[in-house]
Protein backbone atom coordinates (compact mmCIF):
# COMPACT_ATOMS: atom_id res chain seq x y z
CA UNK A 1 0.00 0.00 0.00
CA UNK A 2 1.48 3.49 -0.90
CA UNK A 3 1.77 5.98 2.31
CA UNK A 4 -0.45 8.33 0.22
CA UNK A 5 -3.66 4.99 0.50
CA UNK A 6 -2.88 4.39 4.52
CA UNK A 7 -6.55 5.29 5.99
CA UNK A 8 -5.49 7.71 8.75
CA UNK A 9 -8.26 9.10 11.09
CA UNK A 10 -8.42 12.29 12.44
CA UNK A 11 -4.92 13.13 11.07
CA UNK A 12 -3.55 15.76 8.52
CA UNK A 13 -1.60 12.62 6.62
CA UNK A 14 -3.24 12.59 2.80
CA UNK A 15 -3.19 16.09 1.26
CA UNK A 16 -3.23 17.94 -1.98
CA UNK A 17 -0.83 20.54 -2.01
CA UNK A 18 -2.54 23.87 -2.23
CA UNK A 19 -2.21 26.22 -5.08
CA UNK A 20 0.75 29.00 -3.99
CA UNK A 21 1.29 32.61 -4.67
CA UNK A 22 4.98 32.37 -3.79
CA UNK A 23 6.91 35.33 -5.55
CA UNK A 24 9.94 37.28 -5.47
CA UNK A 25 9.77 40.51 -3.48
CA UNK A 26 11.43 43.76 -3.80
CA UNK A 27 13.65 45.00 -0.77
CA UNK A 28 11.39 47.91 -1.04
CA UNK A 29 8.23 46.28 -0.07
CA UNK A 30 9.64 44.50 2.52
CA UNK A 31 11.16 47.25 3.87
CA UNK A 32 7.82 49.13 3.87
CA UNK A 33 6.49 45.99 5.46
CA UNK A 34 8.57 45.91 8.80
CA UNK A 35 8.79 49.83 8.96
CA UNK A 36 12.64 49.62 7.46
CA UNK A 37 13.09 46.24 9.61
CA UNK A 38 12.08 48.22 13.06
CA UNK A 39 14.01 46.76 16.48
CA UNK A 40 10.36 46.67 17.83
CA UNK A 41 9.07 43.58 15.51
CA UNK A 42 11.64 41.33 16.30
CA UNK A 43 9.79 38.13 17.20
CA UNK A 44 13.10 35.85 17.15
CA UNK A 45 15.64 33.93 15.74
CA UNK A 46 15.55 31.80 12.70
CA UNK A 47 18.15 30.41 10.57
CA UNK A 48 21.41 32.58 10.04
CA UNK A 49 19.02 35.21 10.04
CA UNK A 50 17.02 38.05 11.78
CA UNK A 51 13.50 37.40 11.46
CA UNK A 52 10.45 40.22 11.55
CA UNK A 53 6.94 40.06 10.62
CA UNK A 54 5.45 41.90 7.96
CA UNK A 55 2.79 43.87 7.17
CA UNK A 56 1.00 44.58 3.71
CA UNK A 57 -2.10 46.03 2.47
CA UNK A 58 -3.93 46.48 -0.69
CA UNK A 59 -2.27 49.54 -1.47
CA UNK A 60 -0.57 48.98 -4.11
CA UNK A 61 -0.22 45.83 -6.85
CA UNK A 62 3.16 44.12 -7.57
CA UNK A 63 4.17 44.36 -10.79
CA UNK A 64 3.62 40.87 -13.01
CA UNK A 65 6.61 38.39 -12.79
CA UNK A 66 8.04 35.96 -15.30
CA UNK A 67 6.23 32.16 -14.38
CA UNK A 68 9.83 31.37 -12.64
CA UNK A 69 10.14 34.49 -10.29
CA UNK A 70 6.86 33.91 -8.84
CA UNK A 71 8.35 33.32 -5.61
CA UNK A 72 10.74 36.89 -5.57
CA UNK A 73 9.43 39.16 -2.98
CA UNK A 74 10.07 43.10 -3.39
CA UNK A 75 12.59 44.54 -0.74
CA UNK A 76 9.76 47.22 0.33
CA UNK A 77 7.78 43.86 2.05
CA UNK A 78 11.33 42.87 3.31
CA UNK A 79 10.93 45.87 4.57
CA UNK A 80 7.81 45.87 6.19
CA UNK A 81 8.97 43.79 9.37
CA UNK A 82 9.89 46.89 11.43
CA UNK A 83 13.60 47.64 11.10
CA UNK A 84 14.20 43.82 12.83
CA UNK A 85 12.64 44.65 16.50
CA UNK A 86 10.75 43.10 18.51
CA UNK A 87 9.51 40.46 21.03
CA UNK A 88 11.15 36.94 21.04
CA UNK A 89 9.29 34.26 18.81
CA UNK A 90 11.99 31.54 18.48
CA UNK A 91 15.38 30.78 19.24
CA UNK A 92 16.74 27.47 17.37
CA UNK A 93 19.61 29.08 16.04
CA UNK A 94 21.68 32.21 15.02
CA UNK A 95 19.64 35.17 13.63
CA UNK A 96 16.52 37.39 14.88
CA UNK A 97 13.08 36.85 13.39
CA UNK A 98 10.67 39.68 12.52
CA UNK A 99 6.93 40.34 12.12
CA UNK A 100 4.82 42.04 9.76
CA UNK A 101 1.87 42.14 7.47
CA UNK A 102 1.32 42.32 3.66
CA UNK A 103 -1.93 42.06 1.60
CA UNK A 104 -3.03 38.64 0.88
CA UNK A 105 -3.20 38.56 -2.79
CA UNK A 106 -0.95 41.62 -3.85
CA UNK A 107 2.11 41.20 -0.75
CA UNK A 108 2.19 44.78 -0.58
CA UNK A 109 2.81 46.31 2.42
CA UNK A 110 0.19 47.54 4.98
CA UNK A 111 -0.33 48.87 8.34
CA UNK A 112 -0.28 46.39 11.27
CA UNK A 113 -2.82 44.05 12.08
CA UNK A 114 -4.14 43.96 8.41
CA UNK A 115 -4.01 41.66 6.12
CA UNK A 116 -1.99 38.49 6.07
CA UNK A 117 0.52 38.17 9.15
CA UNK A 118 4.01 37.37 8.01
CA UNK A 119 7.69 36.73 9.77
CA UNK A 120 10.75 37.63 7.44
CA UNK A 121 14.46 35.60 7.91
CA UNK A 122 17.27 37.72 6.94
CA UNK A 123 20.54 36.22 6.22
CA UNK A 124 24.05 37.13 4.33
CA UNK A 125 25.62 35.35 1.24
CA UNK A 126 27.98 35.87 -1.06
CA UNK A 127 25.77 34.93 -4.07
CA UNK A 128 23.40 36.66 -6.65
CA UNK A 129 21.95 33.36 -7.08
CA UNK A 130 19.46 30.78 -5.73
CA UNK A 131 20.66 27.17 -5.85
CA UNK A 132 17.64 26.02 -4.86
CA UNK A 133 13.91 26.45 -5.65
CA UNK A 134 11.71 28.12 -2.82
CA UNK A 135 8.54 26.53 -4.42
CA UNK A 136 10.05 23.18 -3.75
CA UNK A 137 9.18 23.53 0.17
CA UNK A 138 5.51 23.55 -0.19
CA UNK A 139 4.21 21.66 2.45
CA UNK A 140 1.11 20.88 4.15
CA UNK A 141 3.32 20.03 7.41
CA UNK A 142 5.79 22.86 6.63
CA UNK A 143 5.42 26.87 7.88
CA UNK A 144 4.20 28.30 4.09
CA UNK A 145 6.65 30.02 2.36
CA UNK A 146 5.76 33.00 0.47
CA UNK A 147 8.37 34.37 -0.92
CA UNK A 148 11.72 35.70 -0.82
CA UNK A 149 14.19 38.56 -2.26
CA UNK A 150 17.72 38.30 -3.13
CA UNK A 151 20.15 41.67 -3.06
CA UNK A 152 23.53 41.78 -3.56
CA UNK A 153 24.13 40.61 0.33
CA UNK A 154 21.01 39.70 1.58
CA UNK A 155 18.87 36.78 1.04
CA UNK A 156 15.34 37.20 2.76
CA UNK A 157 12.64 34.76 3.14
CA UNK A 158 9.48 35.54 3.83
CA UNK A 159 6.75 32.68 5.51
CA UNK A 160 3.23 33.25 6.62
CA UNK A 161 2.82 33.80 10.52
CA UNK A 162 -0.28 31.36 11.40
CA UNK A 163 -1.91 31.02 14.55
CA UNK A 164 -0.35 28.27 16.89
CA UNK A 165 1.60 27.07 19.55
CA UNK A 166 4.67 25.22 19.91
CA UNK A 167 4.77 21.82 21.28
CA UNK A 168 7.10 22.53 23.71
CA UNK A 169 4.27 24.84 25.02
CA UNK A 170 1.60 22.41 24.76
CA UNK A 171 3.95 19.39 26.63
CA UNK A 172 5.50 21.87 29.29
CA UNK A 173 3.12 24.25 30.10
CA UNK A 174 2.02 25.21 33.39
CA UNK A 175 0.71 22.92 35.84
CA UNK A 176 -2.58 21.91 36.38
CA UNK A 177 -3.22 22.87 32.63
CA UNK A 178 -4.84 20.35 29.95
CA UNK A 179 -2.86 17.37 29.36
CA UNK A 180 -2.39 16.34 25.32
CA UNK A 181 -4.06 12.65 24.53
CA UNK A 182 -2.36 10.28 23.18
CA UNK A 183 -4.37 10.47 19.78
CA UNK A 184 -3.27 14.13 20.15
CA UNK A 185 0.57 12.73 20.51
CA UNK A 186 0.46 10.87 18.11
CA UNK A 187 -1.10 12.96 15.27
CA UNK A 188 1.88 15.56 16.04
CA UNK A 189 4.32 13.37 15.52
CA UNK A 190 2.59 11.85 12.09
CA UNK A 191 2.42 15.72 10.93
CA UNK A 192 5.78 16.80 12.20
CA UNK A 193 6.96 13.24 10.33
CA UNK A 194 5.83 14.11 7.31
CA UNK A 195 7.17 17.65 7.02
CA UNK A 196 10.47 16.10 8.10
CA UNK A 197 10.36 13.39 5.38
CA UNK A 198 9.58 16.14 2.88
CA UNK A 199 12.31 17.85 3.56
CA UNK A 200 15.17 15.08 4.31
CA UNK A 201 14.17 14.08 0.38
CA UNK A 202 16.06 16.96 -0.69
CA UNK A 203 19.35 15.16 0.48
CA UNK A 204 20.47 17.24 3.43
CA UNK A 205 19.61 17.95 7.49
CA UNK A 206 16.59 20.72 7.70
CA UNK A 207 18.04 22.01 11.26
CA UNK A 208 21.23 22.75 12.86
CA UNK A 209 19.13 21.31 15.76
CA UNK A 210 16.10 19.75 15.44
CA UNK A 211 13.68 20.15 18.98
CA UNK A 212 10.24 20.79 20.43
CA UNK A 213 10.23 24.34 19.39
CA UNK A 214 10.50 24.14 15.66
CA UNK A 215 6.85 22.38 15.55
CA UNK A 216 3.79 24.59 15.80
CA UNK A 217 0.34 23.14 16.31
CA UNK A 218 -2.78 24.63 15.51
CA UNK A 219 -6.21 24.01 17.56
CA UNK A 220 -7.06 20.65 15.69
CA UNK A 221 -3.45 19.52 16.72
CA UNK A 222 -1.95 19.50 13.10
CA UNK A 223 1.67 20.03 13.16
CA UNK A 224 3.72 22.47 10.85
CA UNK A 225 7.39 22.79 10.94
CA UNK A 226 9.19 26.13 11.14
CA UNK A 227 12.59 27.58 10.83
CA UNK A 228 13.58 24.71 8.16
CA UNK A 229 16.49 25.30 6.08
CA UNK A 230 15.82 25.31 2.45
CA UNK A 231 19.53 24.83 1.57
CA UNK A 232 22.51 22.45 3.11
CA UNK A 233 24.75 25.13 2.77
CA UNK A 234 22.80 27.32 5.62
CA UNK A 235 23.31 24.15 8.09
CA UNK A 236 26.58 25.10 8.17
CA UNK A 237 28.95 23.08 10.56
CA UNK A 238 29.99 26.20 12.53
CA UNK A 239 26.27 26.58 13.40
CA UNK A 240 25.93 23.11 15.10
CA UNK A 241 28.13 24.89 17.95
CA UNK A 242 25.53 28.06 18.45
CA UNK A 243 24.09 28.01 21.47
CA UNK A 244 23.41 24.03 21.07
CA UNK A 245 21.33 22.04 23.05
CA UNK A 246 23.41 19.49 23.73
CA UNK A 247 20.59 16.90 24.78
CA UNK A 248 19.41 16.92 21.62
CA UNK A 249 22.28 16.26 19.94
CA UNK A 250 23.29 13.43 17.95
CA UNK A 251 26.76 11.66 19.57
CA UNK A 252 28.74 12.51 16.22
CA UNK A 253 27.86 15.67 17.36
CA UNK A 254 30.23 15.42 20.72
CA UNK A 255 32.83 13.79 18.69
CA UNK A 256 32.90 16.63 16.18
CA UNK A 257 33.43 18.53 19.72
CA UNK A 258 36.07 16.53 21.00
CA UNK A 259 38.12 16.10 17.32
CA UNK A 260 37.49 20.30 17.27
CA UNK A 261 39.36 20.14 20.48
CA UNK A 262 42.14 17.39 19.81
CA UNK A 263 42.56 17.68 16.31
CA UNK A 264 42.02 21.17 15.50
CA UNK A 265 44.29 20.52 12.14
CA UNK A 266 42.57 17.99 10.40
CA UNK A 267 38.83 18.38 11.37
CA UNK A 268 37.61 20.46 8.33
CA UNK A 269 38.78 17.83 6.15
CA UNK A 270 36.91 15.47 8.21
CA UNK A 271 33.41 16.80 8.96
CA UNK A 272 33.88 18.84 5.35
CA UNK A 273 30.10 17.65 4.93
CA UNK A 274 28.70 18.53 8.20
CA UNK A 275 26.47 16.08 9.26
CA UNK A 276 23.61 13.88 7.81
CA UNK A 277 19.75 13.40 7.93
CA UNK A 278 20.08 10.67 10.03
CA UNK A 279 21.83 12.70 12.64
CA UNK A 280 18.77 14.52 12.59
CA UNK A 281 16.68 11.36 13.40
CA UNK A 282 18.40 11.57 16.58
CA UNK A 283 17.15 14.83 17.38
CA UNK A 284 13.99 13.25 16.05
CA UNK A 285 13.80 10.79 18.54
CA UNK A 286 14.61 12.75 21.34
CA UNK A 287 11.48 14.42 20.55
CA UNK A 288 9.47 11.40 20.37
CA UNK A 289 10.74 10.55 23.78
CA UNK A 290 9.70 13.94 25.30
CA UNK A 291 6.14 13.45 23.58
CA UNK A 292 6.02 9.71 25.00
CA UNK A 293 7.02 10.78 28.52
CA UNK A 294 5.79 14.16 28.90
CA UNK A 295 9.30 15.10 30.40
CA UNK A 296 11.78 17.70 29.09
CA UNK A 297 14.75 16.93 28.04
CA UNK A 298 16.93 17.46 30.67
CA UNK A 299 15.62 18.87 34.19
CA UNK A 300 18.30 18.77 36.91
CA UNK A 301 15.27 19.24 39.73
CA UNK A 302 14.03 15.55 38.71
CA UNK A 303 15.15 12.64 40.91
CA UNK A 304 19.02 11.83 40.55
CA UNK A 305 19.79 9.64 37.04
CA UNK A 306 16.60 11.32 35.80
CA UNK A 307 17.94 14.68 35.26
CA UNK A 308 18.65 13.53 31.57
CA UNK A 309 16.08 12.03 29.47
CA UNK A 310 17.69 10.23 26.70
CA UNK A 311 20.75 8.74 29.19
CA UNK A 312 17.87 7.32 31.83
CA UNK A 313 15.09 6.06 29.47
CA UNK A 314 17.47 4.41 26.67
CA UNK A 315 17.87 1.38 28.59
CA UNK A 316 14.10 0.86 29.41
CA UNK A 317 13.06 1.62 25.44
CA UNK A 318 13.77 -1.69 23.93
CA UNK A 319 11.39 -3.86 26.68
CA UNK A 320 7.90 -3.80 26.86
CA UNK A 321 7.37 -4.56 30.71
CA UNK A 322 9.12 -1.04 31.10
CA UNK A 323 6.52 0.95 29.31
CA UNK A 324 4.42 2.21 32.17
CA UNK A 325 7.61 3.26 33.79
CA UNK A 326 8.35 5.36 30.67
CA UNK A 327 5.39 6.38 29.49
CA UNK A 328 3.36 10.10 30.77
CA UNK A 329 1.78 9.29 34.30
CA UNK A 330 -0.99 11.77 32.73
CA UNK A 331 -1.67 9.09 30.32
CA UNK A 332 -2.08 6.45 32.43
CA UNK A 333 -6.26 7.03 32.96
CA UNK A 334 -6.49 8.43 28.99
CA UNK A 335 -6.83 5.43 26.78
CA UNK A 336 -4.10 4.34 25.45
CA UNK A 337 -2.93 1.48 23.30
CA UNK A 338 -0.40 -0.72 25.02
CA UNK A 339 0.59 -2.13 21.72
CA UNK A 340 0.81 1.25 20.10
CA UNK A 341 2.70 2.79 23.34
CA UNK A 342 5.44 0.17 22.97
CA UNK A 343 5.95 0.33 18.92
CA UNK A 344 6.45 3.83 19.67
CA UNK A 345 9.08 2.95 22.58
CA UNK A 346 11.18 0.36 19.91
CA UNK A 347 10.46 3.51 17.32
CA UNK A 348 12.60 6.22 19.67
CA UNK A 349 15.23 3.61 20.69
CA UNK A 350 16.18 3.08 17.08
CA UNK A 351 16.32 6.90 16.45
CA UNK A 352 18.28 6.81 19.51
CA UNK A 353 21.01 4.16 18.21
CA UNK A 354 24.55 5.55 18.95
CA UNK A 355 25.64 5.00 15.05
CA UNK A 356 24.12 6.62 12.51
CA UNK A 357 23.89 3.77 10.19
CA UNK A 358 21.51 1.70 12.65
CA UNK A 359 19.05 4.93 12.90
CA UNK A 360 15.83 4.53 10.33
CA UNK A 361 15.43 7.03 7.64
CA UNK A 362 12.37 9.81 8.28
CA UNK A 363 10.18 7.94 5.61
CA UNK A 364 10.54 4.58 7.50
CA UNK A 365 10.21 6.76 10.87
CA UNK A 366 6.55 8.15 9.39
CA UNK A 367 5.29 4.40 8.37
CA UNK A 368 6.17 3.49 12.19
CA UNK A 369 4.12 6.51 13.45
CA UNK A 370 1.17 5.39 11.42
CA UNK A 371 1.13 2.45 12.94
CA UNK A 372 1.25 3.64 16.26
CA UNK A 373 -1.66 6.11 15.72
CA UNK A 374 -3.54 3.59 13.35
CA UNK A 375 -3.48 1.34 16.64
CA UNK A 376 -5.53 3.62 18.99
CA UNK A 377 -8.49 2.44 16.35
CA UNK A 378 -7.80 -1.44 15.92
CA UNK A 379 -7.24 -2.25 19.34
Amino acid sequence: MMLSEVPIKDANVSFRLPDQTCQRLRLGEIELATNNFDQALVIGRGGFGKVRYLFTGKASVLPAHAEENKYEISEEVVGAADNFNGEQFSANSPGRIYKGWVDELTYTPTESSVGLAMYVKKRHIRTSELDFKPEEFNHPNLVRLLGYCLNEKDLSFVYEQIPSTSLDQLLFGEPGTTSLSWVARLKIAVGASQGLSFLHKKGHPAYSQFKTTCILVDTDYNARLRDFEVDDSFVALGSYSFQMDAHYAAPEWFRYQADVIFEATSVSNKYEDGFGVKSEIFSFGVVLLEILTGMKVFDRNRPKGKENLVKWASPLLPHEENVGMIIDPQLHDNNHPPKGAFMLAQLISNCLQQTEDKRPSMENVLHVLIECYTEQFDS
